[in-house]
């Protein structure tokens, strides 16, 4: 077995997932990039991220999700916790957020929406990130941005006019393009897909809602 390739743990139970979502298997990498020379990092300079940057992190994510995907929320909902709190938090992992928005008719405009929070407060996009995940199942293209600017007034200082505005004039287009840019030169079919590093050099690929020690295993 390649060094590099890492057999996730898969569940004794298989849950279906929405079309387009990768499902909860682990996967293989095509790549044994360093970090700066990985496609999946490609002009990621200004996405969303978390933790320490990664030069100066010991491990590093780059995920490509898209908000209305339910196996992401799954992994928002039961893996990112602990990442947070364990590795990313605590400065050993860095965190980088790339957008593959293709499941539901509503994800692009979710996904200009979340862009454009994220150049104000990055606080504010990670909370809307998980509003929206939390939330997919009352999301539709006709209310998108109503729900999208009823939860940025209440619960973020950002200015949601502002924000609307930008993301339906496609302000952050080109951020978005660097996302489909960088997905397709690294072979990125669905969603979420996580690209892991450590001490700068390529780890392993993991696909869909794996649990915590999955990530642990690979990057510490």
């Amino acid at each position: 077995m390649n060094r590099r390739t890492f057999l996730a743990a898969t569940s004794s139970t298989l849950t279906t997932a929405l079309a387009g979502c990768t499902g909860i298997f682990g996967g293989d990498s095509l790549s044994e990039d360093s970090f700066d020379s990985n496609p999946a990092a490609t002009d990621i300079d200004r996405n969303p991220a978390l933790g320490p940057s990664p030069a100066s992190a010991k491990s590093a994510i780059i995920a490509f999700e898209d908000p209305s995907c339910l196996v992401c929320r799954r992994f928002d909902e039961r893996t990112f916790p602990k990442l947070r709190s364990n590795l990313i938090d605590p400065g050993k992992t860095a965190f980088l957020y790339r957008s593959y928005p293709h499941v539901r008719d509503w994800a692009k405009s979710g996904v200009n929406i979340l862009y454009a929070t994220n150049a104000r407060s990055s606080d504010a996009f990670w909370k809307l990130n998980e509003h929206f995940y939390k939330n997919q199942d009352y999301v539709t293209t006709d209310t998108v941005y109503s729900f999208s600017k009823k939860f940025l007034q209440a619960q973020t200082s950002v200015d949601a006019d502002a924000v609307i505005s930008e993301a339906k004039n496609e302000k952050y287009g080109a951020l978005i393009d660097a996302d489909t840019t960088a997905r397709k030169e690294a072979n990125v079919s669905g969603t979420p897909t996580f690209f892991l590093f450590r001490d700068g050099e390529f780890a392993t690929t993991v696909t869909g809602s794996q649990d915590y020690s999955v990530f642990e295993n690979a990057l510490l």
